[in-house]
C-alpha cells in the first residue's frame, strides 16, 4: 500500500533461493497476500493512534485508477507508511502469529494476546515495513505459501493482480477480523476528497465497501508499544520451520545475517 514502481520506495525483486528463477509476483502484488507461512500473517496497519485499524490487505479503499494509495476503510484517513507524528506509530504493519506449545501460559487480556473465532491465541505485534532483503523475502514465502505458481501462471500479468486479489477475497479472512460496515463518515470524508480533488482521475471509489463491508479489528495496545525489530522478525520466521531455514540460507547468501 505504498511501493509500487521504481520510485525510492520500490524493493527491488529477490531471485528464489531454490532454483534462482524469479518470483512470479511484483512487490506490489504481493502486498495484497498476508500469509508468510502457517502460523504467521502480514497486514498493513492505520497508523492512526486514535484508529488502529488492520484488515485484509484487500479491503483498503482504492482509487478507480488503481495504484499504490489507499484510506483506511474505518477511518477513512490515507495510509502514510512514513508519516512522523507523536500521533501516530512507529510501526507501519503488523504480523499476527498463531500461538501454542510454550504460549499456552498465555491468555487472552494479557496485551497483544487475542483469542480468534476459531478459539486459537494470536499475538499481534507492531513492525515497521523494511527496505531491505527481508521484505523481499516475506514477499518470495507469501507466494510459496499461496501456492500461487499453480493458480496465476495462466493469466497475463495484466491480470495478475485481479488474480491475487479476487484468490484473496475467496479464501476468506482472518479468525481476528469481524465484519464490518462502512460508516457514514466515512463515506463523507472520501466523497469530500474526491470533490475537492482537482485530478478526477485519481478519485477514491468505496462502492465495494458500500455493498460488500470489510473484514478487521482495532488494536489499540499498538499505540504504545514498540514495533519489533528485523532480527525479532527472524525469529519470529523460525516459527515455522521450513520458513526459518529459508530465511536463514537466503540472508546468509546476501550477507545479511549480521545486519538484522
Amino acid at each position: 500500500m505504498g511501493k509500487e514502481g521504481g520510485g525510492p520506495e520500490h524493493v527491488p525483486s529477490l531471485y528464489a533461493c531454490d532454483g534462482g528463477s524469479e518470483l512470479l509476483l511484483s512487490d506490489f502484488e504481493a502486498q495484497h497476500l498476508a500469509d508468510v507461512g502457517d502460523r504467521i500473517s502480514d497486514y498493513f496497519l492505520c497508523r492512526r493512534k486514535e484508529c488502529l485499524f488492520v484488515c485484509r490487505n484487500t479491503d483498503w479503499i482504492p482509487r478507480i485508477s488503481g495504484g499504490a494509495h489507499y484510506l483506511c476503510p474505518a477511518c477513512g484517513e490515507r495510509y502514510r507508511p512514513w508519516k512522523a507524528s507523536p500521533d501516530w506509530t512507529e510501526a507501519n504493519k503488523v504480523y499476527v502469529v498463531k500461538l501454542d506449545g510454550a504460549a499456552d501460559a498465555q491468555a487472552p487480556g494479557e496485551v497483544g494476546i487475542f483469542q480468534g473465532s476459531d478459539d486459537n491465541r494470536y499475538r499481534v505485534y507492531g513492525y515497521q515495513w523494511a527496505d531491505t532483503a527481508t521484505t523481499s523475502l516475506t514477499n518470495l514465502f507469501k507466494e510459496v505459501h499461496a501456492d500461487a505458481q499453480a493458480w496465476l501462471t495462466q493469466l497475463p500479468p495484466k491480470d495478475r493482480l485481479g488474480g491475487v486479489i479476487e484468490w484473496v477475497n475467496a479464501k476468506g479472512a482472518h479468525a481476528l477480523f469481524k465484519h464490518q460496515g462502512l460508516s457514514e463518515l466515512v463515506r463523507w470524508k472520501v466523497d469530500d476528497f474526491n470533490e475537492k480533488m482537482g485530478d478526477k482521475s485519481k478519485a477514491w471509489t468505496y462502492i465495494n465497501h458500500q455493498v460488500n463491508g470489510f473484514w478487521g479489528a482495532h488494536f489499540t495496545h499498538l499505540a504504545t508499544e514498540s514495533a519489533i525489530t528485523q532480527k525479532e522478525m527472524i525469529r519470529l520466521w523460525g516459527l515455522t520451520r521450513w520458513l526459518h531455514r529459508a530465511a536463514t540460507k537466503t540472508l546468509g547468501d546476501l550477507g545479511e545475517l549480521n545486519e538484522v
